[in-house]
């Protein structure tokens, strides 16, 4: 029991550290800390934009950012930005193909076949005695 739950415990920290789910929450910290700090001195409206607008910087961000910046540093394989993993690109001069390609008149779905290969094989119930 203990082992399943340290089991689990550890995968659900492996899955964070591969999506930087400590740097979200350390950045989420480090928002929270601003508007608190800056929001006697300005008010809600003025700390919030001013905190998101990234213009002023606190310690926690710029520590965020070059942790960031030092891992991108040390991959070896160039990180694919979002828009890049939904596009499709060129492979070697062939294009992937994301739709597949239209059904011939040859190849018809069974349902519009008049036989079905599975005729056979469909369950029926056995006939009821009376």
């Amino acid at each position: 029991m203990v082992v399943h739950i340290l089991a689990r415990l550890l995968c659900f920290l492996s899955a964070m550290v591969v999506v930087e789910g400590h740097l979200i929450i350390a950045q989420s910290v480090a928002w929270f800390t601003m508007v608190h700090q800056r929001a006697p001195l300005m008010g809600l409206q003025d700390s919030i934009a001013t905190t998101l607008s990234g213009r002023q910087p606190c310690e926690i961000c710029n520590l965020l950012q070059n942790e960031r910046g030092e891992q991108k540093n040390k991959s070896s394989i160039p990180e694919a930005t979002s828009l890049g993993k939904l596009i499709a690109s060129n492979l070697g001069g062939q294009s992937l193909l994301i739709f597949p390609p239209a059904l011939s008149r040859a190849a018809r779905p069974c349902s519009e076949q008049k036989t079905s290969l599975w005729q056979d094989e469909i369950p029926h119930p056995p006939p009821r005695m009376t």
